[in-house]
């Protein structure tokens, strides 16, 4: 990441390079406690079955609509929105404030 230092009317203006990607997903993840995410859910869970279904879903047209500009904050991946917002609707939760 570069910093470009703008000088205007005795103000010091500085502008940052912004990623151009997608916040990342890692759901292999360590954490504290339990040292495993994969260890908070059985195998046999929803939420496995979810990740499984949008990873065959073509997702093509969600990616297409990303801003290519290179200004601002990274983004969330489409795909991860998808897969949280169908386990909410297969659990009955149709609001975030649930």
């Amino acid at each position: 990441m570069g910093v470009a230092v703008m000088w205007i009317t005795g103000w010091v203006f500085e502008y940052w390079d912004m990623a151009n990607s997608y916040r990342p997903v890692d759901r292999d993840q360590a954490f504290l406690l339990p040292p495993d995410m994969a260890d908070w859910l059985p195998g046999d869970h929803l939420a496995w079955f979810m990740i499984d279904m949008v990873k065959a879903m073509d997702t093509d047209a969600f990616h297409a609509g990303r801003a290519q500009s290179g200004q601002g904050r990274a983004a969330y991946n489409p795909d991860m929105l998808l897969t949280l917002l169908l386990y909410a609707y297969a659990n009955r939760v149709h609001s975030s404030r649930q």
